[in-house]
Parts: structure tokens; C-alpha cells; sequence
């Protein structure tokens, strides 16, 4: 358990989701990581849309997502933004399943697609 909520509403100056590292990847394989940041990474939340870096800071509408994909392992437990605009992916590493699912259901009642995988971590009984 993260022990982190995501406040609701969200702050106005957003909120900061603690990870443990970020990765781009080609959309074509999102999990196969072209470059990544593990020491300054970012995901921050607004009413109107996500904030994220790998090396460049860069915020983009709810409305420019295609898709959140999840991908759990034993060690990690990662959320794929799938940008309309983009032949790359943002993965970010979040701190636990409690915090993954509260992502996705937060990112789910913006409007966001959720892909199956999504959709089984959500779905899924809780650990």
C-alpha cells in the first residue's frame, strides 16, 4: 500500500505524484524504454490536463491522451500515457497498486481511455 491519496479536487497548482522513474518508449512497444529518469522524474496532475518529464518538462490536455495502459510486475507498477500527437509513449513508475489504481480511476473520470490492461488493474481484487 503507497499510503499516498490524490486529493480531490485537485490542488490548483496541481499534484505531484510520487515516482520512482519515467520512461519514453516507441508507442509500437511503450514498455521498451529509449530514454528514462530516474533522478529528477515527474508526474503532476491538473484539472485540465499532466505534467511529465523524462528530460524535457511538457504538459499536455486529457483530451491529447489515446490511451492509459498499466503494467504490473512483482517489483513495479507502471502507467503508459499513449499520446494522439505522438509515435512515443510517458511510463511512469508509481509507488505502489494502491496508488496505480487511484491514477487510473482519477484519469478514468477525466474522460481518459483506459486499454484492458488498464481496465484488469482496476477491475482486479485488491492485494
Amino acid at each position: 500500500m503507497s499510503g499516498i491519496t490524490i486529493p480531490n479536487p485537485l490542488p490548483a497548482d496541481g499534484f505531484k505524484v510520487p515516482v520512482r522513474a519515467t520512461f519514453t518508449g516507441p508507442k509500437s512497444a511503450p514498455l521498451i524504454a529509449l530514454s528514462n529518469n530516474s533522478m529528477f522524474p515527474l508526474l503532476k496532475l491538473y484539472d485540465d490536463g499532466v505534467e511529465f518529464r523524462v528530460f524535457i518538462k511538457r504538459k499536455k490536455s486529457y483530451a491529447d491522451i489515446e490511451r492509459v495502459d498499466a503494467a504490473r510486475t512483482v517489483l513495479t507498477d507502471n502507467v503508459v500515457f499513449v499520446w494522439k500527437d505522438s509515435v512515443f509513449t510517458f511510463t511512469a513508475n508509481v509507488r505502489g497498486e494502491a496508488l496505480l489504481r487511484e491514477l487510473l480511476h482519477l484519469l478514468e473520470h477525466r474522460g481518459v481511455p483506459l486499454s484492458d490492461s488498464a481496465r484488469r488493474v482496476l477491475d482486479a481484487p485488491r492485494s
